[in-house]
């Protein structure tokens, strides 16, 4: 069965396929940057080390920053297969506590299936990261949603460049 690229702005790369394109929770204005290209990212100027846009799968992210007492957050896309992974690029070691943490939790036809935490503790920003993946589900239509969330005074950080599926 081959593999398909669902992206962060474009939505479903399978040829003929219906799927929305991901829902970005609240609207699009929490999320930076709007429309998701890297390439005005202000993330990716303003920062020490900055996203290389070229390093993005399709050359594109989106990126959302969540602190306590933030309205709940999250992205969610519909799709049809067998399987999900969704893929990050993960935040260097930083200064700054807004950027240097990412915590994530998954929900899968409205059952949580799992929790990412990283940590930043290298010199550069780590493109492709595999955050989440599950194989072995029935054939059909799926709804996946990512949720950024803060852990007690630390923020989340979180930048979405890609998910697979068959």
């Amino acid at each position: 069965m081959p593999t398909y690229i669902f992206d962060d702005v474009y939505g479903d790369q399978r040829p003929g396929s219906q799927s929305p394109r991901a829902v970005y929770e609240p609207p699009w204005n929490m999320w930076d940057p709007a429309g998701g290209t890297c390439w005005g990212c202000t993330l990716g100027t303003n920062l020490p080390i900055p996203i290389n846009p070229h390093n993005a799968t399709m050359e594109t992210c989106h990126t959302v920053t969540v602190k306590e007492g933030d309205t709940a957050t999250n992205v969610s896309i519909t799709f049809v297969g067998t399987s999900i992974n969704a893929y990050c690029i993960l935040p260097p070691n930083t200064t700054s506590p807004f950027i240097q943490d990412t915590f994530l939790s998954f929900t899968s036809d409205e059952m949580n299936v799992g929790f990412f935490e990283w940590t930043g503790t290298t010199s550069q920003w780590t493109y492709n990261y595999l955050v989440f993946s599950r194989e072995n589900l029935t054939q059909g239509e799926h709804t996946f949603i990512i949720s950024p969330q803060n852990q007690g005074s630390k923020w989340s950080f979180l930048v979405l460049d890609y998910f697979t599926y068959k």
